[in-house]
């Protein structure tokens, strides 16, 4: 097949021109529960630092993370957010919103959906918004190690 009558050397030109995404990675595989039940679960973390001396310090952070599984279905939600200032001056400000959606096809086969929200003041990120789908695998699946494999378009 000729390369140039196809058309495939635009698709060859804009990916060697594309330029790679410069986007902090958040994992939140890692918040999933594979072995919760099926039902509601949720867990809440709120910190905080006060340090006085030379330089005052104070920062509030907190996390809000839910699950709701059934036997085919998983929703995740996430939210964070931190705050914090030095000597009166605010120096974190940033807030993280994500949803996910998991269906299970077969026993290795699943799909995911998701999507993303972030703003960091200091990154000067007012509205970063992020959404993605993919296939994911159950390569190994056994009590004490699992393995997966998975890949999105975002």
């Amino acid at each position: 097949m000729n390369l140039l009558k196809s058309g495939a050397w635009v698709v060859l030109v804009a990916l060697l021109h594309a330029s790679g995404a410069a986007a902090q990675i958040v994992n939140v595989q890692a918040l999933f529960d594979e072995k919760a039940e099926p039902g509601p679960a949720a867990a809440i973390e709120l910190g905080g630092d006060w340090r006085t001396g030379s330089t005052e310090l104070f920062a509030i952070r907190g996390s809000l993370v839910g699950q709701l599984r059934s036997e085919r279905d998983v929703w995740l939600g996430v939210i964070r957010g931190e705050y914090s200032f030095a000597s009166g001056e605010r120096i974190v400000s940033q807030v993280l919103e994500h949803v996910r959606y998991r269906r299970k096809f077969t026993d290795t086969v699943s799909g995911e959906v998701f999507a993303q929200h972030e703003y960091n003041e200091f990154r000067r990120l007012q509205f970063r918004a992020l959404l993605g789908a993919g296939p994911r695998f159950i390569l190994l699946n056994e009590a004490r190690l699992g393995f997966t494999f998975g890949v999105a378009l975002m």
